[in-house]
């Protein structure tokens, strides 16, 4: 969890700081309850490791799934996990952590699309691959959701049925999440790691622990036992993009999220071929439809920073 005191004015960042993110991983022995108090501790460590003397004026949250227009998380599945996952009041949670009054909070993709805005884009899609995958459509500068904060889901629209189907993080089968993030390309090749070990023994990832640094490495050292898999699990992830351009009509994607970012442009030229496939050939170039956020993970920060300059409530 990053937390940063920013200057909205100058958009500059004052002072940062960063603890790990208590999840059900590390606290799901005392259920939600557990979770959310050791969420709320991290808050107030935050504030305090970044505040100077001079008081802030407005707390924005930039929450990782669904929120509502009055600050209530609606879903939680890489923090909560489908087990615990339950509604709770995010704007109040960060209230009594911080003491600060004003508190907005929306989705963090969408935070991180409102840095883009600041730059004068305007009819975009944000696509976040880490550890869950989230979406934001923008246009005319403004985000586009349900009334209720229900919109841009897509890493939990099902793209394979079926009860064999790999289960995402949320619990459900099937889900884009569970298929295309990095974690959900980390158990795509785990389980072809147990149903082709002829190919898995021939790669570079024979042998080794196989976790996120691992599969990354082997990816941009170009074996291509690995890159098969990343290109398989990534299918679904490209033809729903292809999806969003033909539906929307939308001709600019940022790629951002640890994931994404780590692989690198090879990545990003895959899905562009994949989403070429995908879709009619009117002439659009997906490898310039399709660009690299900018490096680094200060997107939420700065654009969280910017919607709270310009928007009571965005």
């Amino acid at each position: 969890t990053r937390g940063a005191l920013v200057e909205a004015e100058e958009l500059r960042v004052v002072r940062e700081h960063r603890l790990p993110t208590p999840n059900f991983h590390t606290h799901g022995g005392g259920g939600s309850g557990g979770i959310l108090s050791a969420l709320e501790t991290t808050l107030r460590n935050l504030a305090t490791a970044v505040q100077t003397e001079r008081a802030s004026d407005v707390l924005a949250i930039g929450h990782p799934g669904p929120v509502s227009p009055d600050g209530v998380a609606l879903a939680s599945p890489t923090v909560l996990g489908g087990e615990h996952d339950i509604q709770f009041d995010i704007a109040g949670l960060g209230r009594k952590a911080t003491g600060i009054d004003r508190v907005i909070v929306m989705n963090d993709v969408t935070a991180g699309g409102y840095r883009y805005v600041k730059e004068g884009h305007r009819d975009f899609c944000m696509v976040n691959v880490g550890s869950g995958i989230g979406n934001k459509i923008f246009l005319g500068g403004r985000p586009v959701t349900g009334a209720g904060g229900r919109g841009g889901e897509m890493g939990h629209f099902t793209v394979v049925a079926g009860s064999d189907a790999p289960v995402c993080q949320c619990g459900g089968r099937g889900h884009l999440a569970g298929i295309s993030s990095g974690r959900g390309v980390l158990q795509w090749v785990l389980r072809a790691q147990a149903s082709d070990p002829i190919g898995y023994n021939g790669s570079r990832l024979a042998g080794r622990q196989i976790d996120s640094e691992a599969l990354v490495k082997a990816f941009l050292a170009g074996d291509s036992w690995t890159r098969g898999c990343v290109e398989a699990a990534t299918a679904p992830l490209s033809r729903t993009v292809a999806g969003i351009h033909a539906i929307v009509g939308i001709e600019k994607f940022f790629l951002t999220g640890g994931f994404a970012h780590a692989l690198g442009e090879e990545y990003l030229a895959m899905i562009a071929s994949q989403a070429s496939v995908a879709s009619w050939n009117l002439g659009q170039d997906w490898n310039a439809m399709l660009i690299t956020g900018r490096q680094g993970d200060q997107d939420g920060i700065l654009g969280l920073a910017y919607a709270a300059l310009i928007h009571d409530n965005p």
